[in-house]
């Protein structure tokens, strides 16, 4: 995992970067959260020739809305699960803030609050004091040091998970395959908490 560390975005590129993924940021929340519902196993991307395993899960917070619907946010427990949000979603609604965490294997547990004009995170939690953290970072590096070097960490494997994203978006087999599955992660959404709602 240390070579990961070496490997990282140079900070200075950050805000570049982020601010390049906008425009498709309310599709991307979406996607980010079908794939925290629907994938059964870990997500393992190759990052400069190392293998990065990493778990997604929607956190406390959801926000949808259209131009026409309205806002509706959910708060506390699994937003990601709720039958507010599948009823939000299957009415057209889309995704434009989520809190979501990423789990990387080696790293720990990591949380942001994401808005969809900028994919920039906001309050990220990140794992420095985490009892269960299996990385060893360097004893002779400060707190700063390893804040630092874990929100590099952070923005290392979310950037990849766009790129991700962006390879299934502009594949050829997007519309029959993806989209197609993303349609009926919908649909089952909507009819498993529908009655619920009502």
């Amino acid at each position: 995992m240390s070579e990961l560390a070496n490997n990282l975005v140079p900070p200075e590129t950050l805000v570049d970067i982020a601010s390049a993924k906008g425009f498709l940021g309310r599709e991307f929340l979406t996607w980010l959260w079908y794939a925290a519902e629907s994938q059964t196993e870990t997500l393992s991307f190759d990052v400069d020739g190392l293998v990065v395993e990493t778990r997604i899960w929607v956190d406390d917070r959801m926000v949808l809305e259209s131009s026409n619907l309205g806002v509706h946010t959910i708060k506390g427990g699994r937003p990601g699960q709720s039958a507010e949000a599948a009823v939000a979603l299957q009415s057209g609604k889309v995704v434009s803030e989520l809190r979501f965490g990423l789990d990387i294997a080696g790293w720990g547990a990591f949380t942001a609050t994401v808005d969809h004009r900028d994919l920039n995170p906001r309050s990220l939690k990140l794992p420095i004091d985490d009892p269960d953290q299996v990385l060893s970072l360097g004893a002779d590096e400060s707190t700063l040091e390893r804040r630092l070097k874990l929100t590099q960490v952070f923005f290392t494997v979310f950037d990849e998970l766009f790129r991700h994203y962006l390879e299934l978006r502009l594949n050829d087999t997007w519309e029959e395959k993806e989209h197609e599955a993303l349609k009926t992660w919908i649909r089952n959404l909507y009819q498993e908490n529908a009655s619920l709602y009502h």
